[in-house]
């Protein structure tokens, strides 16, 4: 039961976040985008976060432990895969969600037969 309100209220803020997103194109908004980058890769799922509310000049010790506590909780079911410091953006971390799709063989959304004909 826990289960099932968990994953309610998981869907509750996906909606919120859409109907966010549709507001805000329908005031002429630009969509808010805090993800540096997004990618789909082995049937990982990618995400690159800028880290804008922590200074460019922490150490690397410090910073990943803000990660840690701060970071990953917020963004639960994805997992640390790596972090890096650039000049122009400063920290940045990687996030992953493990096999989110396996885009071979789920294809179940495709009409399979569509696909392979000549």
């Amino acid at each position: 039961m826990e289960d099932k309100i968990k994953e309610l209220e998981t869907e509750i803020e996906r909606l919120k976040e859409r109907v966010g997103h549709w507001k805000r194109l329908a005031k002429g908004q630009k969509p808010r985008n805090e993800w540096l980058k997004e990618s789909h890769y082995e049937g990982n799922h990618y995400k690159h976060l800028v880290l804008t509310q922590w200074p460019d000049d922490f150490p690397l010790n410090e910073t990943l432990y803000y990660i840690k506590t701060e970071i990953i909780p917020k963004y639960e079911p994805y997992v640390y895969d790596q972090c890096y410091r650039t000049n122009r953006l400063g920290w940045v971390v990687v996030l992953v969600k493990h096999k989110q799709v396996d885009m071979w063989n789920d294809l179940e959304f495709f009409d399979q037969e569509a696909l392979f004909e000549e």
